[in-house]
């Protein structure tokens, strides 16, 4: 996530102070030691196979004297997509992310229920599918407003799933109460992990989520 700013959010390229690429060494390293910690480690091999072609892509860059150069800027770009998309499906149900997916019998019951039983202090966004939904009921959209606020107070991101053309009369619902409260709305998990990581305001909030569970 700290990478993923630190090289493409507010810039149009690269960033290639000597500043961040230290601070790119150091998130390397300290990356690799987790990683080197984990005990299966077999099972990212291929993350780790990764994260070692995405950091010498980026070091190569830092040593350039000729500037910016688009093709290796694209190449790191789908170097990092891809190490960051293999990294949330490891993490995913386990920690930081949490995914609901909804179906249309007793929704918010088993909602609910989800909700509860999620360990709050490790959990960083929830993201709610309603891909199989065609429309949401007035008491259901007061449970994922009253959910949304509630998990506010944990720390916790909450993110609507909902894919185009085939729910747009759910995206329609969520527009239409944006003035209300207004919901983060993606077309696909991986839309909506990268969606979260590209906004500032949430980057900086699960950040200091990270840096709240960690010091606890």
């Amino acid at each position: 996530m700290k990478l993923f700013h630190l090289l493409f959010i507010g810039a149009n390229e690269i960033k290639s102070s000597n500043k961040e690429l230290k601070e790119i060494k150091s998130l390397y390293r300290e990356t690799l030691n987790i990683c080197e910690k984990t005990k299966n480690i077999d099972k990212i091999g291929n993350f780790i196979k990764d994260l070692n072609e995405l950091f010498t892509l980026i070091n190569n860059t830092y040593k350039r004297k000729k500037g910016y150069n688009e093709e290796l800027s694209s190449t790191i770009r789908a170097q990092l997509l891809k190490l960051t998309e293999r990294a949330y499906y490891h993490v995913k149900g386990k920690q930081i992310f949490k995914v609901f997916k909804a179906e249309k019998k007793d929704f918010i019951d088993i909602f609910k229920n989800f909700i509860e039983r999620i360990n709050k202090s490790t959990t960083l966004i929830i993201l709610i599918d309603l891909s199989t939904l065609d429309m949401l009921h007035e008491k259901e959209i007061k449970a994922l407003i009253e959910t949304k606020k509630q998990m506010a107070v944990h720390g916790i991101e909450m993110g609507i799933i909902a894919e185009v053309p085939d729910n747009r009369r759910i995206i329609n619902i969520f527009d239409s109460i944006s003035s209300v409260e207004e919901f983060h709305l993606f077309r696909s998990e991986f839309d909506a992990v990268l969606g979260m990581f590209q906004s500032q305001d949430l980057y900086q909030r699960i950040i200091s989520k990270v840096k709240s569970v960690q010091e606890n």
